[in-house]
């Protein structure tokens, strides 16, 4: 057999003991922070920063969507109001805790799309009342209006119809060119009121059978 070199001599050379011997890593490229990385491969950054739906944040303002904001905000005010109009008609105690709460949770809603109004503007008018035109409140007036049945079943099934259209028009919104930051309120409020929609449904479904 040839001799086989021992290879333990040079190992001190060929595998230094201690990090501070190795040499620095080289390189390829480097980047002064994550825009040029996304630049550099292509790519739009993920998260905030996201634009959604093809939407250009770059190229967008807060303010072009103050119109849908104030829309928006009135008709959570209406259905703040036909909550508490609800409430006063309903006679099970169950049914009137539950739209009062309702009724409350808006004001939480409300706030958050005044926030954004003021930061789309900070000159914008205070809006204490409902909506004007007939087309955003129409379903709680017809709430109102059917208040002479006072069953609950039926106070429920109108505050269906409510959050329907409320949550229809949250779809509108998202569906409009709007800004990120918009469109990522009307996505968490929407679920919201989605949740709501439901604990309303199975509800009246019980009233349903009841009061057959």
């Amino acid at each position: 057999m040839g001799n086989i070199p021992d290879l333990r001599a040079d190992r001190a050379t060929q595998f230094p003991q201690d990090v501070e011997d190795l040499p620095p890593p080289r390189m390829a490229c480097s980047f002064r922070g994550p825009h040029e990385l996304w630049d550099a491969v292509g790519l739009k950054p993920i998260g905030p920063m996201l634009a959604v739906s093809g939407q250009n944040p770059d190229t967008m303002e807060m303010k072009d969507d103050l119109t849908q904001l104030n829309n928006l905000r009135d008709l959570l005010e209406d259905s703040r109001e036909g909550y508490i109009k609800a409430a006063e008609r309903v006679e099970d105690p169950q049914v009137k805790r539950m739209l009062v709460s309702l009724s409350t949770s808006r004001l939480k809603l409300i706030q958050e799309v005044d926030d954004l109004r003021m930061q789309a503007d900070p000159e914008a008018k205070t809006r204490d009342g409902g909506t004007i035109k007939g087309d955003l409140h129409r379903a709680w007036i017809e709430l109102r209006d059917s208040m002479s049945k006072s069953d609950n079943a039926n106070v429920l099934h109108e505050c269906e119809r409510g959050e329907e259209y409320l949550i229809g028009h949250y779809e509108d919104v998202d569906a409009k060119d709007v800004h990120p930051n918009t469109f990522a309120l009307c996505q968490r409020q929407r679920a919201e009121v989605q949740g709501n929609l439901g604990r309303i449904k199975a509800l009246a479904h019980t009233f349903e059978n009841i009061e057959k």
